[in-house]
This record gives structure tokens, C-alpha cells and sequence, in this order.
């Protein structure tokens, strides 16, 4: 096909593919929006980069079960729509910058898979099953190793 031809062609299918689909292709996009505000109950109110959106309140965050997150106002974040429906605006994906607090509660057991655990700015120390550990107390430090199913630790 000649340049024109294919330009004639290429716009055919466009708007009839338009015609099909609609905007309901937008629906299955992932839209950047800065956060206003997180509500007490969890949800968000957002406004969208996308000029085509407009502000949204209430939204939900659906990320992993048993995560939950508070956000500083402008973090950034993700809305989409679940099952495709305008109507359902749904938040997720935020970025590290804008993140306040992160807390996971698990039913079941939370397995780390790291040569150590740091918790920052001086938070509590982490010492799992087998790690070394030095314990003070009331007549000095003790030394001793973290023991599998107990609350003790073994010298």
C-alpha cells in the first residue's frame, strides 16, 4: 500500500475500533494522580495527572492482603479501575518517597529471605532463630544464641 493508502486504511480501523470500544480502553490504564488527601478510614481522594479524569474522592487501596499504608499528602500514586469499570476507581502502587507507614499483619507465618533485617532509625533490633545475640542483664551482658519454639535464649 502506498503511504496514503495505508494512512486511509490505518484511520478506517482507528475509528472503528473507536466506534467498538469507545474510551472504554481508558478503563484498563493505569493513571498516575497525586494524593490530596487519606481519609481516617484509609481511603484517598487523588487528582489524576490525566486531564480526561477528574479529581476522585474515597478511592480504596487494593494492594497486598494484610498491607495496609498511610500516605503523606502529593505521594504519588496509581488508579485504575477494577474489572474495567469507571465506576469503581481503585487505588494501588505508591511510590517509596510518599509512604508514611507501612504495617503487614499476617495470620500466617512472614518469611524474609535476607542475610539480615535492619530496622531504621533506631528502631528495636531483629534477631531471628540462630543469630548470635547479647542479652543485659541484671548482673551484666549475656551472650547466647536465639533457640527455635522458645522465648529464651541459650548461652
Amino acid at each position: 500500500m502506498s503511504g496514503s493508502n495505508s494512512d486511509r486504511f490505518k484511520s478506517a480501523i482507528t475509528s472503528i475500533v473507536e466506534r467498538i470500544v469507545g474510551t472504554r480502553i481508558l478503563d484498563c490504564t493505569a493513571f498516575p494522580a497525586r494524593v490530596v488527601v487519606q481519609r481516617d478510614d484509609g481511603t484517598l481522594d487523588v487528582d489524576p495527572d490525566d486531564p480526561r479524569l477528574p479529581g476522585m474522592t474515597s478511592l480504596p487501596i487494593r494492594g497486598l492482603p494484610g498491607v495496609t499504608v498511610r500516605v503523606r499528602p502529593d505521594a504519588r500514586v496509581l488508579v485504575t479501575f477494577e474489572n474495567g469499570d469507571p465506576r469503581l476507581p481503585i487505588a494501588t502502587l505508591f511510590a517509596l518517597d510518599g509512604l508514611e507507614e507501612l504495617r503487614i499483619e499476617a495470620k500466617v507465618a512472614v518469611k524474609l529471605s535476607a542475610p539480615s533485617v535492619v530496622l531504621a532509625d533506631g528502631g528495636a533490633g531483629v534477631a531471628r532463630i540462630g543469630d548470635a545475640v547479647q542479652v543485659l542483664t541484671t548482673t551484666g551482658p549475656a551472650y547466647g544464641t536465639i533457640v527455635s519454639g522458645r522465648t529464651a535464649v541459650t548461652a
